[in-house]
């Protein structure tokens, strides 16, 4: 218990490993209260709610109105009125699926759904790029019968400023696992795929190409970006140890330290789980400084330990970390702080094909209620 909120967890002592079947989470309330709540959207398969982007702006809606058929993420907002709100969150997720909420049967509250272990999974989704599941357990999770489980957090307020400094995630998680985190460099990227790799009043053709990503080193040295990311195109999407033949890598990698630019590549998370650890060697060595990692799009256990697995082997090549289509942090980002941003918001590339969203309202909701998550890649930057 703390001054601004509460958490509760299970843990478990039993000396064989056990099987978690499910957990029941029940949030009920005296009145119906409005909320600003996430919905799923944006299904990699239309038949299944717990694949998608975890890309959503919030609905304003009483509980009772909590949209039919449908599940919600974390984290989200309930208004008391009074300028009293409460967030709702989890931390230290580890071996375990991600939790959803969707409305109980009496209406006055949310309670648990939880996606369960992939058994069979098939490429598909978006650029069938994405790992679909095919068949599930009847389970959660295999897991250590000596255990903690994941935190169930109520952050509550009088004072919105006090939910965008809220660190409550943060320091309910696992302290950091690596010992020597002076190599770790944040910094700002120049990001190519934005606006499609165009750039103007140049006298070669901007593209996928050497002569681009130059361009995109000197401005970035020019204005003291620290980074430039290679987005999607670098390589082949399925296997990105085949570079894109018009792509010098190497030659970028020595022009960018010449500028103090570092090099970041993109991968789906597909390709990049087929070897993670020889591709991380290998890029290291290279001189590569980190990776996008993208197209994750679950958070069943499976995906969770994924990323634990990809951000120990990262930390081991020293490379850096940001995952795009990701659920929201739970404070991996302070046992593993190689992992400097994670998207899981509604990002301002959606500009791009979704013009009609209220962006102002997004922006002013984000910081106190997505953000009290963990670090967020909104991607902003761009301009007409």
């Amino acid at each position: 218990v703390f001054n601004d909120g509460a958490a509760y967890r299970f843990i478990t002592k039993k000396e064989k490993d056990i099987t978690v079947k499910w957990e029941e989470v029940q949030l009920n309330f005296d009145r119906d209260y409005n909320t600003l709540m996430p919905y799923v959207r944006d299904l990699r398969n239309p038949k299944d709610p717990y694949i998608s982007s975890f890309e959503a702006q919030y609905e304003n809606k009483k509980i009772s109105e909590f949209a039919k058929d449908t599940l919600a993420f974390l984290p989200f907002l309930i208004d008391f009125k009074n300028n009293k709100k409460a967030v709702f969150l989890e931390a230290n997720l580890e071996d375990y699926p991600g939790l959803f909420v969707t409305n109980n049967k009496s209406k006055s509250g949310f309670e648990s759904r939880f996606s369960k272990f992939p058994l069979q999974e098939k490429n598909g989704g978006f650029n069938n790029i994405n790992r679909l599941i095919t068949e599930r357990a009847d389970y959660l999770v295999q897991t250590k019968g000596t255990r903690n489980f994941p935190w169930r957090i109520i952050v509550i307020s009088k004072n919105d400023a006090d939910l965008a400094n809220n660190d409550m995630v943060q320091k309910l998680s696992e302290p950091t696992k690596i010992k020597d985190i002076s190599w770790i460099k944040p910094g700002k990227v120049a990001w190519d795929w934005w606006n499609d790799w165009n750039i103007y009043n140049i006298d070669f053709k901007a593209g996928i190409n050497t002569q681009t990503y130059k361009y995109y080193i000197d401005f970035a040295s020019k204005n003291k970006v620290e980074y430039v990311v290679l987005d999607e195109g670098w390589s082949l999407e399925d296997d990105i140890m085949k570079h894109n033949p018009n792509v010098d890598l190497e030659a970028l990698i020595a022009y960018g330290k010449e500028r103090n630019v570092g090099i970041i590549l993109w991968s789906s998370w597909m390709a990049l789980t087929k070897n993670t650890l020889g591709i991380f060697k290998n890029y290291a060595n290279l001189g590569i400084k980190g990776f996008k990692v993208d197209f994750l799009d679950r958070d069943d256990a499976k995906m969770v330990n994924s990323v634990y697995d990809i951000a120990q082997k990262a930390a081991d090549s020293k490379l850096l970390l940001d995952f795009h289509d990701m659920y929201k942090p739970t404070g991996i980002q302070r046992t593993f702080p190689n992992i400097l941003n994670f998207e899981g918001v509604k990002g301002l590339e959606n500009n791009k094909w979704t013009p009609n969203d209220d962006v102002p309202l997004y922006d002013c909701s984000i910081p106190f209620i997505r953000m009290m998550a963990g670090p967020m890649d909104y991607t902003p930057g761009a301009m007409r």
